[in-house]
Order: C-alpha cells, then sequence, then structure tokens
C-alpha cells in the first residue's frame, strides 16, 4: 500500500511537471488514492528553461540542503555553473523518484507489527537435499573469481569459528586420533576449501556420543569422509580441532560420522563439477535445475526472514510483491501453450488448404488439447466442419470462439 499522504506533500512542491513524469513512469493506477493538491509555484512550463522553473530543488523537498543556495550566497563567479549542475542533478532525481514511486512511496509497516507477522509465520527448515531442487546453489563467488587459494585460506581462520560444520576426508588415523584434510565448510559460510590444504585433528576422546554415526576409531579408514563440528581453532598456528559431538541437534545435515559421496553437500558437489569444467557463473546457474523452480523467491524470502510487504531494497527485481503477474509461472506456462497451439493451427490451415482436410483436423484438435481456450482453433475448425457440410459442429465451434474471446478480453 502507498503512503498517499508522503506523495502528496511530494507532489504538492513539485508541481505537474513532476506529476506528468510519474504518470509516465507509473501510470495512471498510480494515483487512484491521491487526493487532488494545490501546487506551489507552479509556473513551470515546457517552453520555458530550467531556469526559469521556480520550483525547489527536489532535494530541499526531502529536507536535504541544497548545494545551489550556499553557491548562490557566497558570490563565487561559479555560482551560475554550479546552478546549472544543481539543476541537471535536479532532473535527474526527479527522473529516479518518479521510477522507484511506487517503491519509495509505499507504507511501512513498524518494526513491532514485522515481527509479529514474522512469529506467525511457520518456521521452515529444509534440508541440504531438498535445497537442491527448491532453489539454485552454487560455489561461492570467490571461485569464480580465481583467488589464490593462500588468500582464501588466510580469510577462512579469520571467519571460522567453533560451533561451525565441516566435512573433510581421513588421511591418517593413530592412537590419539586421526587426521583429515577439510573439504568443505558447511552452514551460512558454506566454502570450497580442499585447495587450501587445511589439515584437521579429531582426538580419539572426541569421537562417539548418541547422536554419531561412528563411535569407534576402528571404524575409520584413510579417505573415508567425516561430518564434524569445530571445538578449537588457532588461526596464528592455522590448527583446527574437530569433535563429533554437537550436543542434541538431530537433523540430517548436522547429524556428524562418516558420510557417503551421496550425502556430500550440493555446494562442495558443485564446486568440483566447476573446478573441472570451468563454467561461468551464469552458465552453472542456468544448468541448476532449482533455478527454474517458480517457488524460489517464496522459499528464500522465508529462508532468509525478509517481510515481503516491506522489503529492505528499492530494486524492482528483488521485491515479490512488485513482480508482474506475467512473470509467474503460471502465465508464462499459458504464453508457452499459446505459441504451441498456434503453430498447430498454422499446420492445420497449410493443411486445410491443400485439401488434407483429416490432417487438418487433427491439428486443430491438437491444438485444442493444448490451449483449450485458443479461439483462432474453434475458428478454423468451425471452417473445416462448415466446408465438409456439418454445420451443427461449426455452430458450436464458432460459439467457442466468441466465448473465448470475449473471456479473454475480459481478463485484459
Amino acid at each position: 500500500m502507498m503512503s498517499s499522504a508522503l506523495f502528496e506533500r511530494v507532489l504538492k512542491g513539485r508541481g505537474t511537471k513532476f506529476r506528468d513524469i510519474v504518470l509516465d513512469q507509473q501510470g495512471s493506477e498510480f494515483f487512484a488514492n491521491v487526493n487532488e493538491v494545490t501546487y506551489v509555484n507552479n509556473s513551470h512550463t515546457p517552453e520555458d528553461g530550467p531556469e526559469s522553473s521556480r520550483q525547489p530543488p527536489l532535494h530541499s523537498t526531502f529536507n536535504v540542503g541544497s548545494a545551489s543556495e550556499s553557491s548562490d550566497q557566497s558570490g563565487d563567479p561559479l555560482s551560475k555553473d554550479s546552478s546549472q549542475h544543481m539543476s541537471i542533478l535536479d532532473s535527474k532525481l526527479e527522473q529516479f523518484v518518479a521510477r522507484k514511486a511506487d517503491i519509495l512511496f509505499r507504507q511501512h509497516t513498524s518494526p513491532k507489527e514485522n515481527v509479529q507477522k514474522e512469529e506467525e509465520k511457520q518456521k521452515l527448515h529444509v534440508s541440504e537435499a531438498e535445497k537442491s531442487d527448491y532453489f539454485a546453489i552454487l560455489p561461492p563467488l570467490e571461485q569464480f573469481m580465481k583467488i589464490p587459494s593462500k588468500y582464501r585460506k588466510k580469510h577462512l581462520f579469520g571467519v571460522l569459528q567453533a560451533g561451525d560444520i565441516v566435512i573433510g576426508k581421513v588421511k591418517s588415523v593413530k592412537d590419539f586420533g586421526m587426521f583429515l584434510q577439510l573439504l568443505c565448510v558447511c552452514g551460512e559460510y558454506s566454502r570450497y576449501i580442499e585447495d587450501c590444504d587445511v589439515i584437521a585433528l579429531l582426538p580419539a576422546a572426541d569421537i562417539g556420543d548418541r547422536f554419531s554415526q561412528k563411535v569407534q576409531l576402528d571404524d575409520f579408514r584413510a579417505d573415508d569422509i567425516v561430518r564434524g563440528m569445530v571445538s578449537k581453532v588457532d588461526p596464528k598456528e592455522e590448527k583446527v580441532i574437530i569433535s563429533l559431538k554437537n550436543g542434541t541437534d538431530v537433523r540430517d545435515d548436522k547429524i556428524l560420522g562418516l558420510l557417503s559421496d551421496d550425502e556430500l553437500p550440493v555446494h562442495y558437489r558443485r564446486s568440483l563439477i566447476q573446478e573441472e569444467s570451468d563454467e561461468t557463473y551464469n552458465d552453472l546457474l542456468i544448468d541448476t535445475l532449482g533455478f527454474d523452480n517458480p517457488s524460489s523467491v517464496e522459499l528464500l524470502t522465508k529462508e532468509l526472514k525478509l517481510i515481503e510487504n516491506d522489503p529492505p531494497t528499492s530494486m524492482r527485481a528483488l521485491q515479490r510483491t512488485n513482480f508482474k503477474d506475467s512473470d509467474f509461472s503460471h502465465k508464462l506456462r499459458k504464453k508457452q501453450s499459446e505459441l504451441w497451439a498456434m503453430e498447430s493451427v498454422a499446420k492445420g490451415v497449410n493443411f486445410f488448404k491443400n485439401g488434407q482436410y483429416t490432417e487438418a483436423l487433427q491439428c486443430f484438435n491438437r491444438a485444442l488439447e493444448i490451449d483449450v481456450d485458443n479461439v483462432e482453433a474453434f475458428v478454423a475448425r468451425g471452417a473445416l466442419y462448415a466446408n465438409r457440410g456439418n454445420l451443427s459442429k461449426a455452430l458450436q465451434d464458432f460459439g467457442e470462439a466468441l466465448r473465448s474471446y470475449l473471456s479473454l478480453l475480459g481478463n485484459n
């Protein structure tokens, strides 16, 4: 919902010129809830130059100090140039505000209301395996930037802390424990670190509790894959100690112990693919099944705890509530069906012209199977029936064509 009072206040100070710009950018529907305002200093006409306008600068409308005013008072010989510069800036600001008006003037909810709405939402937990189909999971951007492993290793020890979940490969097993080469970090700081050559110690005393999948040191062999929790980090010495004791968290992606290859995290497996194929970020993104999921925006909004009716961004593409209805999957599928149906109708018309009536009828029927409201298919099939002397079916198809056409007009 738009904050009409704020927009009316800005409109009153800016005049009809600004109103026309907003109307051009947002359309007449944007003004549905806006009251008539009395414009102030509305003497600017299209024929007048920038200096003839007595409208206050747009930044002063929003209570921001005007640089042009201070320039004029100082007696600076360059004040005229400064004034022209501010006029150009003011015009650009008008265009920006008009383009983003539906976002900038939306009605914000109070933090208390946001908290209440957030508490009402059911907490959503999605397993690592499910996420691969729900939305696109990709390697971190640093991998595509080809940042050397020594810098990534230094950064890793700057952010790695006790409680983080890591996955490593067993290098050797000793009486006091075992050494693992860390492959990746899981959780919020998901990273591929196999090439950073980080060796972690898993002491024998930290192997085994009721949540571990394996409880004996003898159960582990070289090259086994283990998921553990960081218990201690020494950034200066670049040493990591991990444990298989993770308290009471028994979710599938937090159970510690031995892992199979199929249980490796999605981001790690795709990091290996990217490293071998050297695919670009865009290519790997398009190849990801979750990227095509029409519900990914809703899921990610919940995962990131964003409020849909008060998104923290002015980027329209990142706001679910500002997506056009034609951008959603059901509309896209309908559009695609219409195109396929029209291809079949076109083939049927060619058969009809060549006297191949059976093939033409099959094409028209196929078009209506794909798009049950296809007007052209009904008309073409009706014409075919009429040409063959079946007037009752022809009238029925013409009637369906009229119904579909009127329904289409009503929806638009």
